[in-house]
């Protein structure tokens, strides 16, 4: 399936201008929690990892510090991170306050600055199709548990429909709002770990160009540009790596009529999920020169190869066994998997992301 991720963006005002005006941000929450209880405050969109944290006093806490850019922060407890639960939000320089529960935080009500204002209200306005992804979500892992093809097919179709929904907002809303950094958030969601650069890219040049000096300014930039390498009609990239039987490998060296390269990890469900697709399509048009290379994000060497045998992955596989630190997958700018690309016998990427049956009509195609 496509990208399930959710995004967050902001109300439809001309422009942001007031970041700046305060030199700093300060923090006010009021939560419902038990005294000495801690709160942490964290973001990845700062120049470097953020995490700060404080101590509730009577149902009290307090943050300040300084950002040189807007950025998305998250809030929560240790409990809520067991929950898998947390407060999301936009940072800037101004004064925040913010109120709620442990047990409801991501509920919990965030008032203070424009750039919150507009993150709020593309949120209200996606709400109900991101509802509906997570429906969906589950009734295609569900199909997948018990290799229902058809129910999974019919879910895509519904999935595409809703998808298409809400790009609509989406755009709509990067359009008439260049200045906001919920811009910079909804063209990040929109890229996905997919990145089409024809899509994207006129995307990015509409934004304003403040909002591209940003820590998530220039890495949507860095991903583009690798992504504008990787597309189809580009040669691949050629790599060396170590293959499960601990022999050096290199890309070049794999000669095939078409090579499927392939990223995945035994911890990604829809990996595993999309796998069944991907041993049909290869025992289908192996014999007729087709061959694949697998590069995992695993870190983990012996889950690894158990996923490749309970798979019946009877393929090349290969992996560095350093997560998304894996070097192939920095090569190929990949930052979500799964993830593919079909290379040609001239080097020639000719398809990227096929997914589910996709894979089986494009070889089809290919090697008729």
């Amino acid at each position: 399936m496509k990208k399930i991720l959710f995004i967050m963006a902001v109300i439809s005002l001309t422009a942001c201008g007031k970041f700046g005006q305060k030199s700093s941000y300060e923090i006010d929450g009021s939560l419902v929690a038990k005294d000495s209880t801690v709160v942490y405050l964290k973001s990845y969109q700062t120049e470097e990892p953020r995490l700060d944290s404080a101590i509730i006093v009577n149902g009290k806490f307090n943050f300040k510090g300084k950002l040189n850019a807007p950025a998305q922060f998250f809030l929560y407890t240790q409990k809520n991170e067991a929950e898998n639960q947390r407060l999301t939000f936009v940072l800037e320089n101004a004064d925040y306050q913010i109120t709620g529960t442990e047990d409801s935080i991501s509920l919990a009500k965030v008032e203070g600055a424009e750039e919150q204002a507009y993150y709020l209200d593309l949120k209200k306005q996606l709400s109900p199709i991101e509802a509906r992804f997570k429906t969906l979500q589950k009734s295609y892992y569900q199909a997948a548990d018990v290799k229902d093809t058809l129910k999974m097919n019919a879910i895509d179709a519904e999935w595409e429909i809703e998808g298409k929904v809400f790009d609509s907002i989406s755009r709509s809303f990067i359009k008439n709002n260049p200045k906001a950094f919920a811009s910079l958030l909804a063209v990040d969601e929109l890229a996905g770990g997919v990145i089409e650069p024809t899509v994207i890219e006129p995307l990015v040049s509409g934004l304003d160009a403040k909002l591209l000096l940003s820590p998530l300014g220039k890495n949507i930039s860095e991903k583009l540009d690798k992504a504008k390498k990787t597309a189809v009609g580009q040669k691949y990239i050629d790599f060396k790596s170590t293959d499960i039987h601990q022999k050096e490998f290199q890309l070049a060296n794999v000669k095939s009529k078409y090579i499927l390269l392939d990223f995945w990890a035994s911890w990604c469900g829809p990996c595993r999920a999309e796998n069944p697709f991907v041993v049909k399509a290869y025992e289908s048009y192996h014999s007729k020169g087709l061959e694949i290379v697998s590069v995992s994000l695993d870190d983990n060497a012996k889950d690894w190869k158990e996923a490749v045998l309970k798979d019946h992955l009877n393929w090349i596989h290969v992996s560095s066994l350093k997560g998304f630190d894996e070097p192939a997958a920095k090569l190929y700018g990949i930052t979500a998997i799964p993830q593919n690309l079909l290379i040609d016998n001239t080097g020639t990427i000719v398809a990227k992301d096929l997914r589910g049956n996709a894979l089986a009509i494009a070889l089809a195609n290919c090697l008729k």
